[in-house]
């Protein structure tokens, strides 16, 4: 009695977790469910519609054993029909660089985890109904289009997180092109949403993973990665991959048998593995365009974007230059780093670097440890003995030693692992550092040195294999920094602890950077302190200056470098 028992509970339990003959209550068995199943999810949460469809993906990808063409149709129609679930979370993580980083996680793993999951779905049935019965050429195209898409984007964000792709990624990417090619659809027009306003190709899917690759160097930020592969939608349209080598033309190489992504041609094997494309013309418009910028054009006219704003789009521009150059015009490394093992204590983040700024220096070893009037004993016994005598030197053992104060603003100790006359390289582990992005503006000192050193992290690479691991680069800046208030400019002139009473504002805080050898000034403030053409005061120095807030140098992670016109 009690094995048929145990026996009955665990068919029923097997019943639960598997379909049995021809029970179908998947709601993307067809269309029609489909249909009735997306109108039912729910409205005005797209994290929450966004994670059912992600589920329901998940469960198909786990049974593939009822991979069939009507379900094939049930998921390209959901796909389409909840994008904009998709885009609404893209959005709120790219315009909110200042959520926490709870929120940032919870988001982007969303984002992540569905382009992962869709591009895996794809690709699976792309095989097994390929196995089962002969695809049409434009229900093939379209497979590999959206395949193609989501693996991109599954590209995309892992760049935004400085990650490096997983093993053999590029090689699924290969695969899918060389069955475009084998096929003769890699160059058939079709849209791959049904939304989009101009039809796309196998190739230009494929080419545009290989140049957004080729555009990644840790350098950008998310929303910058984000801004360069709507670009590539329009500028890889242009691009064409070709069997035979032209050393003359071609630019870059592919190698359809190796789980790497593209290259310059250096030295390569004509091999039929290969692959070949131009990007002179199209560097040649990215001259065009950033001449235009600089000319006064709306970047939205250039095809840049309503987002698109300078002087960021000119860097970009510039970036992309360096990146999809030939070898023999691309821009070198500045100057060289060489190996070291050096210490330096770091303060991150402008609130904090002005802190420090402000700090007194430390007292040292030589200095006199208990005050002006223990200095003044010493120098008394010298001039009149030649020595400090006796006397003198035990009050000052008798006397408590003082203990250092802690600084008020938080300071880490880092081992840089190579330096140049332009800045440093470390290794670093995110686990502990979860302010670390591109952008972030740090100060840098040697222990028990006085002067701080600003720097700008300008490169993160996450390590391959440690995902906690992450090599940076900091620039470092050659202009000197000093802290310093700003002050609205006072109507009454009255002040109660240098505070203006007539208008209740405190003052402001900022870090000037004045260039030693041109004299040239700038300012690094808080974004929410500019407004354009504003004019503050500086106090403190031998006069008062009347200085005008001019055009914005540079935006980083939280602050802002700007130009200064002095009033009169």
């Amino acid at each position: 009695m009690i094995a048929k028992t145990l026996s009955f509970n665990l068919t029923e339990r097997l019943g639960r977790l598997l379909p049995l003959g021809n029970r179908d209550d998947s709601p993307l068995a067809s269309v029609k469910s489909a249909t009735q199943w997306v109108d039912q999810l729910p409205t005005g949460d797209a994290m929450r519609a966004q994670q059912a469809v992600y589920e329901e993906f998940k469960r198909l990808l786990e049974n593939l054993t009822e991979c069939t063409k009507s379900r094939l149709e049930a998921i390209l129609f959901v796909d389409a029909r909840t994008r904009d679930l998709q885009d609404t979370l893209v959005h709120q993580y790219l315009r909110n660089p200042r959520m926490s980083r709870a929120v940032e996680s919870q988001l982007w793993h969303s984002v992540y985890n569905y382009y992962r999951e869709t591009a895996r779905l794809y690709h699976s049935y792309l095989v097994e109904l390929g196995k089962k019965e002969a695809l049409t050429p434009d229900l093939q195209a379209l497979l590999i289009q959206r395949t193609l898409r989501n693996f991109r984007h599954f590209m995309k964000w892992r760049f935004i997180r400085y990650m490096h792709l997983e093993t053999k990624t590029w090689q699924r990417l290969h695969n899918l092109y060389k069955l475009a090619e084998a096929s003769g659809i890699q160059r058939q027009p079709q849209k791959t949403y049904p939304q989009e306003a101009s039809a796309n190709t196998c190739e230009s899917e494929y080419l545009q993973c290989l140049m957004l690759n080729q555009a990644n160097a840790g350098t950008l930020y998310p929303r910058q990665i984000d801004l360069v592969d709507q670009w590539l939608d329009a500028w890889v349209k242009n691009l064409h991959l070709d069997e035979r080598l032209d050393s003359t033309q071609h630019t870059f190489n592919v190698n359809l048998a190796e789980d790497r992504g593209a290259r310059r041609i250096r030295r390569v094997n004509e091999d039929s593995a290969n692959r070949f494309w131009n990007s002179k013309p199209l560097v040649e418009q990215l001259v065009r365009i950033r001449t235009e910028l600089q000319e006064g054009v709306p970047p939205s006219r250039l095809g840049l974007g309503a987002d698109a704003r300078m002087p960021e789009t000119c860097e970009i521009l510039e970036h992309l230059e360096r990146q999809w150059s030939p070898l023999a015009t691309r821009d070198q490394r500045r100057k060289n780093r060489q190996a070291v093992k050096k210490s330096m204590e770091v303060v991150y983040g402008l609130d904090n670097i002005i802190a420090a700024l402000k700090d007194k220096p430390a007292e040292t070893d030589d200095a006199p440890l208990y005050g002006d009037h223990y200095a003044y004993d010493e120098s008394v016994d010298m001039h009149v003995y030649g020595f400090v005598t006796s006397r003198t030197r035990e009050r000052r053992t008798q006397m408590p030693t003082l203990a250092a104060t802690p600084p008020s603003y938080p300071m880490e100790s880092w081992v840089m692992e190579d330096e140049s006359e332009c800045g440093y390289g470390a290794s670093i582990s995110l686990h502990s550092h979860d302010w670390l992005r591109v952008g972030v503006l740090v100060a840098l000192r040697a222990p028990r040195s006085e002067e701080w050193k600003l720097g700008i992290v300008r490169r993160l690479s996450r390590e391959v294999g440690d995902a906690d691991s992450c090599s940076i680069g900091i620039e470092t800046l050659p202009e000197t920094p000093d802290a310093l208030s700003l002050y609205t400019p006072s109507k009454g002139g009255y002040y109660v602890d240098g505070i203006d009473a007539t208008t209740n504002l405190l003052p402001s805080m900022a870090i000037r950077l004045t260039d030693a050898a041109t004299g040239k000034v700038c300012l690094l403030v808080d974004p929410g302190q500019y407004q354009p053409q504003r004019i503050v005061e500086i106090r403190g120095l031998s006069q008062l200056q009347r200085v005008r807030f001019g055009n914005p140098l540079e935006r980083g992670e939280s602050w802002l470098r700007l130009c200064l016109e002095e009033v009169r």
